[in-house]
């Protein structure tokens, strides 16, 4: 009897130990997004022969600035500028190309893992989408990537 009282008391005064693992607070999406994303699927109007690019399209996200590569080939008349907008959810980003027509493209993204997924409406066209879809009969595009690690 004397032994299940102890144990009882054993196991109700345990002290409170921190985790052994402790989680790491996840990194703002501003700090996730930096990195080159390879190209893995487009959808435009829920049609993935609509917007077929170059096989090996790599993005480049440094802050504040997306370079583009394609077939190992950087592509300078394609750098664009963005802003994103973390009060929304999900995160809104805005991309205007730094040489040509300054037409602002209203998309948004979400990072998870090794995972980007960009949905905004195609050549600017039409307002920021609201959720990751790209149905037919609409001008959303919806990109995926994933992350190179080197």
């Amino acid at each position: 009897m004397r032994a299940v009282l102890l144990l009882t008391v054993l196991s109700v005064a345990v002290p409170d130990r921190p985790d052994p693992s402790p989680r790491e607070k996840a990194a703002p999406i501003q700090q996730q997004l930096l990195g080159e994303w390879q190209l893995t699927s487009t959808l435009v109007g829920g049609d993935p022969n609509l917007a077929k690019g170059p096989p090996d399209t790599v993005l480049i996200f440094m802050p504040g600035v997306i370079q583009v590569r394609e077939n190992g080939k950087r592509r300078e008349s394609d750098d664009a500028s963005y802003t994103l907008d973390v009060t929304k959810s999900p995160t809104a980003i805005d991309i205007l190309q730094i040489q040509g027509p300054q037409n602002k493209v209203e998309g948004i993204l979400k990072v998870e893992g090794d995972q980007l997924t960009i949905c905004f409406a195609f050549g600017g066209r039409g307002s920021r989408p609201t959720g990751f879809a790209s149905a037919p009969k609409t001008q959303n595009a919806l990109m995926q990537f994933k992350r190179i690690r080197k």
